[in-house]
């Protein structure tokens, strides 16, 4: 992605958190931005912050899995990416898909 849509999709994220502080998908992508810009820390913060908002938003535990190996905190990275493969089959089974949205605080 273009330097200038990194900072455009930036700014729509924090547009979003601004009305919801607590958006998991906005506080994930703003963590992948992070990722890709290797700020890693900042990154996983992302990931937790998003974790905590909706702990059934199962991208949140797949990217924060892959900050954590890239971090080398391997174990932690494989524990994540189970997480993850865990609600992603709980969610296929119910027929519900990866976006959920995060309830209002």
């Amino acid at each position: 992605m273009g330097l200038d849509l990194r900072e455009l999709a930036r700014g729509d994220f924090e547009s979003a958190l601004e009305a919801q502080s607590h958006y998991a998908p906005a506080l994930t992508n703003l963590g992948n931005l992070l990722l890709e810009s290797g700020q890693l820390q900042e990154a996983i913060d992302h990931y937790e912050r998003a974790i905590s908002s909706d702990g059934e938003y199962a991208i949140a535990f797949l990217n924060l899995g892959v900050a954590y190996k890239r971090a080398g905190r391997i174990a932690e990275g494989v524990r994540a990416l189970r997480q993850a493969q865990r609600l992603e089959q709980r969610l296929r089974t119910t027929g519900r898909r990866y976006y959920r949205p995060s309830r209002p605080r």
